[in-house]
């Protein structure tokens, strides 16, 4: 959910701004995807490292209560209405399972709003000029077994420009302190971080200066200034599974301890209001025992002409014959696998122009055969990720995390992660450190299909 997103235009902005508080470093270590984007492994039932968001002051029990309160702010926590309730209502099961850097985010400009058939107060969220730099952290409940059920949160931390060129410094001394242990992030497409990966498969007790450098980095971007993790917490959203392979995704605006639910112009066309039980900017998965999906109430609204204009994949998730064909590997169509290009196309895509479980499906349903379209990625910058972190199913919507104990990453995700990675070099005055890649079809038809990746370079 929440996509990130940096037009070209913006690459400059962000480039201009982080250039101008401070002068280059040449000690800087340049940055690859699996630098910006961390994604820890699991050891005996718990991420590596383990850190709990409401032990570390990363999120208050009342944010996190309101937040799956989001149908009814009135109900009690053992009455809401979720496949795993007594998990995701025990906040010591809630654990952090990776992270992002947005050097340069979109801005937020909420107004208040009704939502009229349910008469509850929400939010309309717009976009504003600018960018916002954010530091992003994804968790997710673990169950008994310590293995992380399908429902996550992600909490989007407020930066400035001279903090996010902390952060990157930060995220530059990992990188070092991964090389040191003999481990290379650059030149891999976006996977579980190796260094974390590397100590966390070690027999017996593993050494933790990755880890305990994971954990600081964390800790020490979102106090930058004296500021508390909650006096930077900006947005928060959720997707909850409710019954099996069924999911809501809601989000939501924080601002001094309480967080509201809100809706943008573009995804409040999906709601016609016709079913009042359906919350407006609350979406609404799902999907059977043949991993045919469809958006509640189906059929769903879709307009004819999009006003404001964006692109979506949603409009399958119907209850249609040739629409549930398309879900279906091997029979879709070549209009879905462009249009699922589009969503994970961060210069295109942004989330006040498409819906949030389009970015949750659009690596679901591209082209696994070769790319549909020219896909644009900077020189020197990993793309991709590889085969075992992607899904075909629709049943998918983890973006980055787990499904289950099965670790999932989706091409948005790493397609974010190459311009952030690449805007922060750019800032520092250094060249992206990976290799040109001069075939992005045949390194694309590789990675989605070979299982050893080192084929593919």
């Amino acid at each position: 959910m929440l996509p990130s997103h940096m037009t070209f235009s913006k690459l400059g902005l962000i480039f201009l701004i982080l250039i101008s508080i401070s002068p280059r470093t040449h000690a800087f270590s340049a940055l690859d995807t699996n630098d910006i984007s961390i994604l820890f492994p699991i050891r005996s039932g718990r991420p590596w490292p383990a850190i709990n968001p409401e032990k570390e002051g990363l999120l208050s029990s009342e944010l996190r209560e309101q937040m799956l309160r989001f149908e009814n702010p009135h109900a009690a926590l053992t009455d809401l209405p979720f496949l795993d309730t007594d998990i995701v209502t025990d906040p010591d099961r809630w654990w952090v399972t990776g992270f992002r850097l947005d050097p340069c985010g979109e801005v937020f400009d909420v107004r208040p709003a009704k939502d009229q058939a349910n008469q509850t107060d929400i939010l309309i969220a717009r976009r504003a000029p600018g960018c916002q730099g954010r530091l992003r952290l994804v968790m997710q409940p673990f169950n008994r077994f310590g293995t992380p059920i399908v429902s996550a949160i992600h909490l989007l931390y407020k930066l400035e420009p001279s903090e996010v060129r902390l952060v990157a410094e930060s995220l530059a001394a990992l990188k070092a302190v991964t090389e040191s242990a003999g481990v290379i992030t650059t030149g891999r497409p976006l996977a579980i971080h190796p260094g974390l990966e590397n100590e966390a498969s070690t027999s017996g007790m593993p050494k933790t200066d990755v880890a305990v450098a994971v954990a600081k980095t964390i800790r020490d971007a979102l106090h930058l200034n004296s500021k508390t993790p909650l006096e930077r917490l900006e947005i928060a959203t959720l997707n909850i599974e409710i019954a099996i392979d069924r999911w809501k995704l809601v989000g939501g605006y924080v601002n001094a301890g309480t967080w509201t639910r809100f809706v943008t112009e573009f995804s409040k066309q999906m709601n016609d209001g016709r079913d009042a039980t359906i919350l407006t900017g609350v979406e609404n998965l799902n999907c059977d025992r043949f991993s045919v999906c469809f958006l509640l109430p189906s059929p769903s609204k879709q307009p004819s002409v999009l006003s404001p204009s964006g692109t979506v994949v949603t409009n399958i998730f119907q209850d249609v014959q040739a629409l549930r064909d398309q879900q279906t590997v091997g029979f879709r169509s070549s209009e879905i696998q462009a249009a699922a290009e589009v969503v994970d196309d961060p210069s295109q895509t942004h989330f006040f122009n498409t819906n949030c479980m389009s970015c949750h499906e659009s690596s679901n349903l591209r082209n696994y055969a070769g790319l549909s379209s020219k896909f644009g990625s900077a020189d020197g910058v990993t793309p991709f990720v590889p085969k075992k972190y992607l899904k075909t199913l629709t049943t998918g919507i983890i973006n980055f995390g787990y499904f289950g104990a099965t670790p999932r990453i989706s091409t948005r995700t790493a397609a974010d992660s190459v311009v952030a990675a690449d805007a922060i070099n750019r800032s520092f005055g250094v060249a992206n450190p990976a290799a040109p890649i001069s075939d992005f079809s045949k390194l694309w038809t590789c990675l989605v299909s070979e299982t050893d990746i080192k084929k593919c370079f």
